[in-house]
């Protein structure tokens, strides 16, 4: 009875381990395309493009808490999380560069 037990709970141990594999995994690809996202960004829009992107999507652009415009990309990235508006912005990003294909976050 006890090596059925200790097998049992063996094979409890295994699942488990692989769940949070799969969670860090999930995890650690959400980190990366976020970075990619944000490269992305930097990359392919100018400092008046995250203005218009600002504008349009109804953010104050000058009180973005960063100085350079990367860092104004992720706090517009951070604030778009927050209000659960990400997506508004990735349709912005298409419809003005149509020709990057945005890592989904």
């Amino acid at each position: 009875m006890q090596d059925e037990q200790l097998e049992e709970l063996d094979r409890r141990v295994r699942e488990l381990e692989q769940r949070l594999l799969l969670q860090l995994d999930e995890s650690q690809h959400k980190v990366n395309n976020r970075t990619l996202f944000l490269d992305e960004v930097n990359e392919r829009l100018g400092e008046e493009d995250l203005r218009d992107a600002a504008y349009e999507l109804s953010v104050d652009y000058d009180n973005l808490p960063a100085k350079t415009k990367r860092g104004k990309a992720r706090e517009m990235m951070k604030l778009f999380e927050s209000q659960k508006r990400l997506n508004e912005f990735v349709d912005w990003l298409q419809r003005r560069v149509p020709t990057v294909e945005w890592p989904i976050i």
